[in-house]
């Protein structure tokens, strides 16, 4: 059965610095994967590298069947949240969204109801540069989702947010999940994305540990207290197969009910 996503022995270097060395994952639609480490452990790069901005030196990652650069009808099927990196600081929120819309082949319906969906509509005549981290959040998610991908990429995006921008955001990406989407989303600390996922990755350049809450918890006394001693020194890798579900034929119907306009 084609899984949706499937990443096999990925390895990442640049010269003599190996980024990510040999990690794997799988995934269906309706699951939830956290990928966590400290920083500098490669997880922007593995979410880099899955998106197809970056060529892989090892491994393959599989989208449907398809590589990343060759993903037919991109924008109805993978969305990024690269809310740190991603965005161009010197455009505003409008020509962003109207170049997105025009590169990507979304309709222009499609990304009207994005913006009314996030609230943006105040934000369209400012440069993104400007705007605060949970405003740059919704303007990420806004293009991200606005052709009801089947799979989502999520990269640390609870970095500077506010509680309720941070809940909001939360609830945002469990509407996806429910409506059949498939999440990727990483973290620093297990507080920040606990809630939003059913299976953690552990990485440090290598996989520390893969598998569920449940069997994380075996671990240490607390959830946060078994990823604590995973990155520890000298940890033996840990490879624990992930749930998978099977493998369903549609085009994702989501349409986000959190109500971003009481945050901004």
């Amino acid at each position: 059965m084609r899984k949706l996503l499937t990443v096999s022995h990925l390895s990442q270097r640049y010269g003599p610095i190996t980024a990510v060395d040999n990690v794997g994952l799988a995934l269906q639609p309706g699951q939830r994967l956290g990928l966590l480490g400290p920083q500098n452990a490669g997880k922007t790069t593995a979410l880099q590298v899955i998106q197809g901005l970056l060529r892989p030196s090892k491994g393959k990652v599989s989208i449907l069947g398809y590589s990343p650069a060759q993903l037919p009808d991109a924008a109805h099927t993978l969305g990024c949240v690269f809310p740190g990196v991603g965005l161009p600081r010197k455009h505003t929120v409008k020509s962003y969204l109207i170049n997105h819309q025009r590169t990507t082949g979304l309709s222009r319906d499609e990304m009207a109801a994005a913006v009314e969906r996030f609230a943006l509509d105040p934000l369209l005549q400012r440069r993104i540069g400007s705007l605060t981290a949970g405003e740059r959040v919704r303007v990420a998610l806004a293009t991200a989702t606005a052709g009801s991908p089947r799979l989502l990429l999520v990269d640390e995006p609870c970095t500077g947010l506010t509680e309720e921008e941070a809940g909001l955001l939360k609830q945002t990406l469990r509407q996806y999940v429910d409506a059949g989407g498939a999440l990727l989303i990483s973290g620093h600390s297990l507080p920040e994305i606990e809630d939003v996922v059913d299976d953690i990755l552990v990485i440090r350049r290598r996989c520390l540990f893969y598998g569920s809450l449940d069997e994380l918890r075996q671990y240490g006394d607390t959830l946060n207290d078994a990823y604590l001693r995973l990155l520890q020194p000298y940890q033996d890798d840990r490879h624990i197969r992930p749930r998978t579900t099977p493998q369903t034929n549609y085009r994702l119907n989501y349409h986000s009910h959190t109500a971003w306009g009481s945050a901004a």
